[in-house]
Parts: structure tokens; C-alpha cells; sequence
């Protein structure tokens, strides 16, 4: 709970006195949503001639004047009472905006459970024992929770320190009630005849079953993220009958019909999600019998699922209230409850509708950042996986934002030019005017942030001062930002409770995305050799991993064009097959097949580019003619002109269909390498029958191999 952000009601009444009225205490939501208690802002005898004040009692305004007490006219338009409860359902939700200066802090996490019996709870309010020179200040409060039936309408607070008379308590009612970070009721009223020690609060819980709650929340927006997860649970465990099977017998579920079985298992995760630490337990036990059954895509569905379910099922009103904001150009910095950039991502995923998609951590003790975390790789590339380009990017522009802010405005939009617009549209030669390729840029953060198939937001995480005159002069370059890409979220970490906390609850996921990064990335960044020479160019080369008894796993990214697909699966078939039998070495391939509908399909594209060994690049005019296979494919294995950096990747190039080799045709740099072709000296279509056929995939075996060894250690 964030103190600072308790808030203090005035509800005008009827009645003798210079100002009659009664005090209340009230907690935000949300940006702008104030809960409290329904009697407090709807007395019996209210005067409606006279305004409701609220007054956030720990706001520091720029005057260095107190915080002035802020009048809810027509407090009963939609605009200021969002929602009552009715009943014995006894709290409200009522509309005022937070003050900049209180914008830091993170509001209060409504979560969907029941108090348990012996919880520690605490808040703050105003009671009337708080009243010091006539003035009420917040008092803090505390003590043990009760439980109740079910069916009860309220649960109980016992508390420490009691004031010295019931008549003191007054002022508490609208209270919120916290147990850590968890916001779990409301105070409605002290009960009679308990020596005025105890307390009752309407719990969350109930709030949530109100339809009119869940309305002005925008938490039935969470149906449409769960059905959307249900969606992509589903394709993912089409992919993988066993990992269905075992996930079943882990949840004691029948498992006879798959289909049936594939349904079950998803609605229960979503449903039923099992707490998060045995959520990650579980994942991380199937995983590692997927990985020993030498069932490394059984293995890679068990982390999918679980980036897909954290989006789906996490804090509801968080979620409906970042996606409800997230495009608001005057929305310009949004605070998380969280010190985690992992959990920045599953929130902003949740916002989306889509699965958490991450990028590779460098550490096992490093939680790993979200691929739409800003800034991130150009999809063309400085370097192959773009990693040193995102360090230097990043580096640079958190500098200038703690040291720079005039400098950061113009190195951000430069940023966002070099990230989203390719060069040749950039160049002055191009006669684009800056206006209009910042207007390119919102274009293209709106398509994505829009697309049916669920969006993707890009954010950008800041940081911000301690000093008030700071933090003001960030925000207004933030706002300026806002104005020009409303479709970037601009994100504080606020943090609602300890990092010690976040990171035990998280520390299981960490382990779960780093063992599925290991083996497939750990080449990548820790065991390759310092260069290899082929074909006249010194590239580095992947060595293989061993994570299975000695038998080293290679990666090979296939490189097509579309319109040769049918083509490009004639010869793999043959070259599969021997490569599923090579004598010391497990081959794995992957080409855009893998792609699931809905899934981000270039980021995809770059990380397989990322952690493959080598690319498998099928000639043919229709790839030489490929922008997209050019732009962001190529460059990674060869150096496609003279003046491009040095390729990362090292590349075996096949002549799938004919192409002329007498200087005729750009061939993109690949002149400069071997083309493989046949001991005839004939391409792949040039094959007719099915033996000849055979031979050509027999034969570009045995070149892979022989690659294979020269970059690796053999076995």
C-alpha cells in the first residue's frame, strides 16, 4: 500500500454548524477512480446544493501551498459517481483524477480472493482520533483479519491500537484494506458492543460479482482476453499430444479423446490456474521430460504456455486500465505496480490480447525484457541479433533522459527512424521531410498496435527523479513524445511492493525462460570460436550444443522465397530424412512454418535467425526478388554488398531453381560464395525424377556435414 495516495472525502449535509458535513476516507483504482463507501458519499441527508471535496492529503504542489481541497460538481452525473453498490454491498467508486506529483505511485492491486483467517492487514485513514489543531490527518492502522462465511456480506478487522471511543473511529469508513500488496475490502462501519476493536469491510471479492462493478472497471474486457487465450492455448497444444497428455495427468484430468482432452486441459488453466509457483514447477517438470524424451518442440510448447496464460490471467482491473489508457495521447506515462521489466511485458500483453514474447536474458539471474520494450533491434540490423544495437540504444537514451532531456527528445525520434523506416527512405536523396517520417512512424506503431489479430503495443520504460522541478521537465518531453506517438506507451515502474517479494514469486519463471534459452542460445553468447574462414570470409561460426548424451544439436534457419514453397518441401523431405539419422548430431530446422497464427512473425523470423547455427538459403529469382528475404533475412549470412558489415551467420546457399551466373543478375552478394549445385552442376528443379532428385538431397548432406565439422567440435 502507497500511503501517500490515501484520500480524504468531505460529503456536505444537512444540519446545524459552520459546515456540516461528514469525513470519509477513500483509495485509487485506477488513474482516476477513487474507491470508498457508498454511505460516505450518499448520506441520508445530503445536501445536494453543495459539492462534494476530496483532497489528496500527501499531494506536494508545485506552489508549495498545501493540497487544496478539490470540489466533485454534480456528483451524481456518470462524470463523478462511476458506481454504487446496492445493498449491503456498501462502497463506490467516484471519478477525480490524480495530481502529477502522486502519479508515482502505484495504485491499489484489486485481487479476486478471500481474506484468510489470522492475514495481516493495515491502511490509513481519517478517523476523527487522527484530529490534530482541526485539522484531520491520516492515522495508521492494523491488525489481524477474520474470516467469515461465504455468504457473508462483510469480513472482520481486529485492530491494535483501538481508539479510546467508538465516536473516534469516525472518518475511517471508505477505508481500503490491504494484506501486502493485495487490496482486499473497503471499511464500511465499526459494530456495536465489541469495545470498539473490531471493524467491518466489504470485501473485493463481492465487488467483483456486481455487474456494474466489473462495467465501469472495464473488467469484462477481460472475457475477451481469456477467449482470445483460450484461442492461442489451444493451437499451442496442437502442436504437441504429449505435452497435452502429461499436462492432464499432472491436473488428475481424463485424458482418452485428445481433443476433448486438448479443450480441458486449457479451460482449467485459464479457469482454474494452479498458484504461480506450482504453475512454474509444473512447466519446468514437463519441459525437462519433454527435453529428455529428445522432444525439444514438446519442450519449447511448455514455455509458450505459460506466455500465454500469465497475460491472460493477471490483475484484472490492472490490465482493463492499462489497455483503457494505453493510446490516450494525454495518458503520457503510465505506472506499473511492478520493479520488474519481465512483468512490464506480461502486463502490456495482457493490454494486447496476446502471448508475453521476450527476449533471451543474459544471465540466469537476469529476468528477461519484452521484445516490445523499446529500443529494440532495427529489423534490418547494426549486428545479426540486433543485441549490441539494442545496448548502445539503450545506454544512449536512458543517459540523455537522466542528464540531456533536450537532446533526448531529438535522439528518440532518431531512434524510431533508424528502428521502423529503412534506410534508402531516411536518405536526404529520398526527399522525405522530417514531419513526414515521423508521421511513418505513428503509422506504423498504429497498424501494429491495431491489427486484428491482436495488437502490439511498444513501450518504453522510464525513469524518473526523486526532485519535483525533475520529474516535471521529463514529463512534459514524455508528453511531447505522447502527442507525436500516442501508440507508445511510456512506462514507470512504480513498484507496488518489495523487490524481494517480486522476486521470489517470479524467480521460478526466470528459471523456466532461461533453461528454454540454454541450450538453444547459450552458443550464441558464451562458446563460439573466435572466427571461422569460409568461401574468403571470416565470419563466426556456432559451435554445437550437447544436451543430450553427447549428441550435439545444430539449428539451421531455412531461407525461401513463398512462391517456391512447394519446391523448397520436395527437397527437404529427402534432406530431412538423412539428417534425422546423421551419426553424431541431432539437426533441427526451422523455417515460417513454426509460426502460429496471431504470433508477432518478423520477431519470430529474427530470434531463429538469432540462435541458428547456420542458414540453409534456397537460391532461386524469386528469392533474389525478395524485399522482405533482403531487407531483414540476408544480411545475416552474407555481406550483400561491399560496403555491409561482415555477416554473423555462416550460410550454405542452394541452387533450388536455375539462375544465370554470368553477371546478368544482382546475386545480392552471394557471388562471393559457393552456390551448392549438383556434382553435374545442375539445380535442384533441374531434376526431374525422383532418383536424381534423391541424389541432390544425398549430396548437399554430405556438404552439410562436412560444414558442420568445420565449425564445430566434431563428436
Amino acid at each position: 500500500m502507497h500511503k501517500d495516495l490515501i484520500v480524504a472525502i468531505f460529503v456536505p449535509t444537512t444540519g446545524a454548524g459552520k459546515l456540516p458535513g461528514c469525513v470519509g476516507t477513500g483509495y485509487p483504482v485506477t488513474e482516476d477512480l477513487i474507491l470508498t463507501s457508498r454511505h460516505v458519499i450518499e448520506p441520508e441527508n445530503r445536501d445536494n446544493r453543495k459539492s462534494v471535496l476530496i483532497r489528496w492529503f500527501h499531494d506536494k504542489p508545485g506552489n508549495g501551498k498545501p493540497p487544496p481541497w478539490i470540489p466533485l460538481n454534480d456528483h451524481k452525473s456518470n462524470d463523478v459517481l462511476v458506481w454504487a453498490g446496492a445493498g449491503n454491498l456498501d462502497a463506490a467508486l467516484i471519478r477525480c483524477r490524480r495530481p502529477e506529483y502522486l502519479r508515482r505511485f502505484a495504485v491499489g492491486r484489486l485481487v479476486d480472493r478471500r481474506p484468510a483467517e489470522g492475514e495481516r492487514w493495515q491502511s490509513a485513514g481519517f478517523a476523527r482520533a487522527n484530529k490534530r489543531a482541526e485539522v484531520r490527518e491520516p492515522g495508521n492502522f492494523g491488525g489481524i483479519l477474520r474470516e467469515t462465511a461465504e455468504a457473508a456480506a462483510f469480513f472482520e478487522l481486529l485492530e491494535d491500537a483501538k481508539p479510546i471511543a467508538e465516536e473516534q473511529w469516525k472518518g475511517v469508513s471508505g477505508m481500503p484494506v490491504f494484506a501486502e500488496s493485495d487490496l482486499l475490502g473497503v471499511v464500511k462501519h465499526v459494530p456495536p458492543n465489541y469495545d470498539h476493536k473490531k471493524l467491518e469491510a466489504v470485501p473485493v471479492w463481492r465487488l467483483f460479482q456486481d455487474e456494474g462493478f466489473r462495467k465501469a472497471l472495464g473488467l469484462d474486457e477481460e472475457l475477451g482476453r481469456l477467449e482470445r487465450a483460450r484461442l492461442l492455448l489451444r493451437r499451442l497444444l496442437e502442436r504437441s499430444d504429449e505435452v497435452t497428455r502429461e499436462l492432464a495427468a499432472a491436473l488428475k484430468m481424463p485424458c482418452s479423446e485428445i481433443l476433448e482432452c486438448r479443450k480441458q486441459v486449457v479451460e482449467l488453466l485459464l479457469t482454474e490456474t494452479p498458484p504461480l509457483e506450482r504453475l512454474f514447477e509444473l512447466a519446468l517438470s514437463i519441459k525437462e521430460h519433454r527435453r529428455a524424451k529428445q522432444d525439444r518442440s514438446g519442450a519449447q510448447v511448455m514455455t509458450d504456455l505459460v506466455l500465454t496464460i500469465l497475460p491472460a490471467i493477471h490483475d484484472a482491473a490492472l490490465v482493463a486500465d492499462v489497455r483503457r489508457r494505453r493510446h490516450i495521447v494525454s495518458e503520457h506515462m503510465i505506472a506499473l505496480p511492478t520493479k520488474l521489466g519481465t512483468l512490464a511485458e506480461i502486463i502490456m500483453a495482457g493490454a494486447d490480447r496476446r502471448a508475453a514474447s521476450l527476449r533471451p536474458p543474459a544471465t540466469n539471474l537476469k529476468f528477461p525484457e519484452g521484445l516490445a520494450s523499446l529500443p529494440e533491434p532495427p529489423e534490418s540490423g547494426r549486428d545479426a541479433d540486433g543485441k549490441q544495437f539494442t545496448r548502445d540504444w539503450q545506454n544512449h537514451l536512458l543517459e540523455t533522459f537522466d542528464i540531456d532531456l533536450d537532446r533526448f527528445k531529438g535522439d528518440f525520434q532518431r531512434y524510431l527512424k533508424e528502428r521502423f523506416i529503412p534506410n534508402d527512405l531516411r536518405s536526404p536523396s529520398a526527399g522525405i521531410s522530417e514531419q513526414e517520417l515521423l508521421d511513418t512512424v505513428e503509422a506504423q506503431l498504429r497498424l501494429e498496435a491495431e491489427a486484428k489479430d491482436g495488437g502490439f503495443t511498444y513501450y518504453f520504460i522510464v525513469r524518473m527523479p526523486e526532485n519535483h522541478q525533475a520529474w516535471e521537465n521529463r514529463e512534459k518531453v514524455l508528453a511531447e513524445l505522447k502527442t507525436t506517438f500516442p501508440h507508445i506507451a511510456f512506462l514507470r515502474l512504480a513498484g507496488a511492493e518489495p523487490l524481494n517479494v517480486e522476486w521470489s514469486r517470479y524467480g521460478r519463471l526466470r528459471d523456466l525462460l532461461h533453461s528454454n534459452l540454454t541450450n538453444i542460445d547459450s552458443v550464441i553468447r558464451n562458446q563460439l570460436p573466435k572466427e571461422t574462414v569460409y568461401k574468403n570470409h571470416i565470419v563466426p561460426a556456432a559451435k554445437p550444443t550437447k544436451p543430450h548424451a553427447g549428441k550435439p544439436v545444430i539449428q539451421y534457419f531455412i531461407s525461401y522465397a513463398h512462391d517456391d514453397k512447394s519446391l523448397k518441401d520436395k527437397l527437404l523431405k529427402p534432406l530431412k530424412q538423412r539428417l534425422d539419422i546423421a551419426k553424431g548430431y541431432c539437426f533441427e530446422a526451422w523455417d515460417d512454418g513454426e509460426i502460429l497464427p496471431g504470433e508477432r512473425w518478423h520477431e519470430r523470423i529474427q530470434a531463429a535467425i538469432a540462435r541458428c547455427h547456420f542458414g540453409l538459403l534456397l537460391i532461386s529469382p524469386a528469392f533474389l526478388g525478395s524485399k522482405y528475404i533482403q531487407d531483414y533475412e540476408l544480411g545475416a549470412f552474407v555481406a550483400t554488398n561491399l560496403a555491409a558489415p561482415e555477416p554473423t551467420k555462416r550460410a550454405i546457399s542452394v541452387a533450388l531453381k536455375c539462375i544465370p551466373f554470368d553477371n546478368t543478375i544482382d546475386l545480392k552478394g552471394l557471388e562471393r560464395l559457393q552456390i551448392f549445385q549438383d556434382s553435374a552442376g545442375r539445380a535442384f528443379d533441374e531434376r526431374g525424377t525422383s532418383k536424381t532428385r534423391d541424389d541432390f538431397a544425398s549430396e548437399l548432406f554430405q556438404q552439410i556435414l562436412q560444414v558442420v565439422k568445420q565449425c564445430g567440435e566434431s563428436p
